[in-house]
């Protein structure tokens, strides 16, 4: 489903310029859910704002579903957003939108109907077990509720990828377990294709089936930590209770 070929990266400043992908190679099955760890300023963000057509690379290739996003023009790429989602660790609500509101908004954006944003709404504050919060405003949420609000509004459009950055860090383990039991469900039941980057290496043993490691720009080890057929060798690898092959 998603490819990635020689993805390379660097950001310049005014007085220094940092690589931060170096010819990155790998690939994405459809309807799976992958991880991607590493330490700060390896690169994890920056994969995602790719995938989501937020930043060019400066070399490589993107392939999703066979077409490189890299080469689309404007109009083309908003077609190809609306099949991403995307959740951000610190929520990205806006404070004076109730929940159905904010949860509605991409309908909003692309001109849908009240009526019908709405009633699409409260079907996905349905989903993530949140209906009786639809009138309440972000404030009054807990960081679960919050972030369980995001995940919603990044469904809403029924897209064929959910990107999430550092989703659970913010959160305690019992509130963790809840978003974890939530991204299961919407991988299960609705078939996305989920990609998470995060420094939580306990959310990434719960949730993930495959997991990059990211160093230094480039992925210097993949586990597969359902099976015992484990490629490489990484740190990484007694924390997340996964043994070399």
């Amino acid at each position: 489903m998603i490819e990635i070929k020689n993805l390379a990266k660097e950001f310049i400043s005014s007085n220094s310029r940092k690589e931060v992908l170096n010819n990155l190679n790998f690939k994405i099955n459809k309807g799976k859910i992958y991880g991607i760890i590493g330490p700060s300023g390896a690169g994890k963000s920056t994969i995602l704002n790719i995938l989501a057509g937020l930043i060019k690379p400066d070399n490589g290739e993107v392939f999703v579903e066979g077409e490189n996003i890299i080469e689309l023009d404007n109009n083309q790429l908003r077609s190809y957003q609306k099949n991403i989602g995307m959740v951000f660790q610190d929520y990205n609500l806006l404070s004076n939108l109730t929940v159905l509101q904010n949860i509605a908004l991409p309908l909003k954006l692309a001109k849908v109907k009240k009526e019908v944003r709405e009633q699409e709404a409260r079907k996905v504050l349905e989903f993530v077990n949140l209906s009786e919060e639809e009138n309440s405003y972000p404030s009054q949420l807990s960081g679960g509720m919050k972030q369980r609000v995001a995940i919603a509004r990044a469904i809403i459009t029924k897209p064929k990828i959910l990107l999430l950055d550092e989703v659970t860090s913010a959160l305690d383990q019992e509130t963790a377990n809840v978003i974890i039991k939530l991204l299961k469900k919407i991988n299960y039941d609705l078939g996305i294709t989920i990609l998470l980057v995060s420094h939580d290496l306990l959310t990434v043993k719960k949730l993930c089936e495959y997991v990059f490691v990211l160093n230094d720009g480039k992925i210097v080890d993949e586990l597969e930590l359902t099976s015992d057929e484990i490629l490489g060798s990484f740190n990484y690898r007694k924390e997340l209770g996964v043994s070399d092959a």
